[in-house]
């Protein structure tokens, strides 16, 4: 067992030779240690970091706000005793220390979630031992509203590492799937539901796991519960993949899918200037009819345009449309 053991995916916690670690009260020392953790990969300059904490502060108050924080970060960790030490530090830079004694839970989530395709059982092994570190969104709860820089990053972190998470879990029922473990492939097939209940991939491989698992009624359940879930925060009907497979499970055949038995359908991409899906910069008026479901925001956004604002922002969870 590693001597210090830092957990980011829920609320963030840190444990010093199994003892947890009290010390670490102030907001901006847990920001600076979650953002050291994250982006071990690099040095960081002590001007960038002091501007991402303490933005607007004179630079020489934010260095010093900044050498606080970081010794009060060292002492709560016993840095000094530790060998090697956490953190690689100069007067320049600072970084963690990727070889030192320590255990942190985005590192071994992602580095398990990346095992190399296949449905091998050490493959499976590998995602299932992923998703189980996953407790939690990224710094649950833990915002610094003052940092702007830092917020953003948060929200990007939090955001990228739910989207592995739902690409995990989907390789997952898959790959169960295949190898015919249904029963436990529905474990993982309700928490990508759960997570994300507006993507249909998700919604899809639930209704075939229930159905391969022989609970049919359960499957067809699903169906219509997410067609009441499209229905409510999209205002759209489910795709026709999606009805294909309700109407298969509905007339009792099987849904398994492979290659061998269900006959691919063949897509032609759009030409491009055809969709808006390339991101906002390339969204023109003309192309407001694709967003079905969406034409009160579209409306506004177009009207936003319109009238030059300074700034138009676009929020919303995980999965929703945003980039569209």
């Amino acid at each position: 067992m590693s001597t210090l053991e830092i957990r980011l995916l829920g609320t963030p916690q840190s444990w010093l030779g199994g003892e947890l670690v009290t010390e670490l009260r102030s907001d901006k020392v847990r920001a600076l240690l979650a953002y050291l953790v994250v982006e071990s990969d690099q040095p960081h300059r002590r001007e960038k970091l002091a501007g991402l904490l303490w933005p607007g502060y004179p630079e020489t108050s934010a260095r010093a706000s900044l050498r606080r924080a970081l010794a009060d970060l060292r002492s709560a960790i016993d840095d000094a005793h530790a060998s090697p030490p956490y953190f690689d530090i100069n007067r320049q830079a600072i970084q963690f220390n990727q070889g030192s004694d320590a255990w942190v839970d985005v590192i071994a989530f992602s580095k398990l979630a990346r095992a190399p395709q296949g449905i091998s059982e050490q493959t499976i092994t590998s995602w299932e031992e992923a998703v189980e570190i996953y407790r939690g969104e990224f710094m649950d709860g833990f915002s610094i509203p003052d940092s702007p820089g830092f917020e953003e990053w948060l929200l990007q972190s939090r955001e990228g590492l739910k989207r592995q998470l739902l690409d995990t879990l989907g390789r997952l029922v898959k790959g169960l799937e295949q190898r015919g473990d249904y029963q436990r492939g529905l474990v993982h097939a309700w928490r990508g539901v759960e997570l994300d209940p507006l993507q249909e991939n998700n919604q899809r491989g639930l209704m075939r796991l229930l159905a391969l698992s022989g609970q049919r009624e359960a499957a067809l359940a699903q169906y219509e519960a997410c067609v009441r879930t499209l229905a409510e925060e999209l205002g759209v009907a489910p795709s026709v993949e999606t009805r294909d497979l309700y109407d298969l499970i509905m007339a009792g055949e099987s849904p398994l899918v492979s290659s061998a038995n269900v006959e691919q359908r063949t897509q032609v991409p759009r030409a491009i200037g055809a969709c808006p899906y390339r991101g906002l910069a390339a969204f023109r008026e003309q192309d407001a009819a694709f967003f079905f479901g969406r034409e009160g925001f579209t409306e506004q956004l177009l009207e936003s345009t319109r009238t030059h604002k300074v700034i138009t922002v676009v929020i919303g969870p995980s999965g929703s449309g945003k980039s569209s």
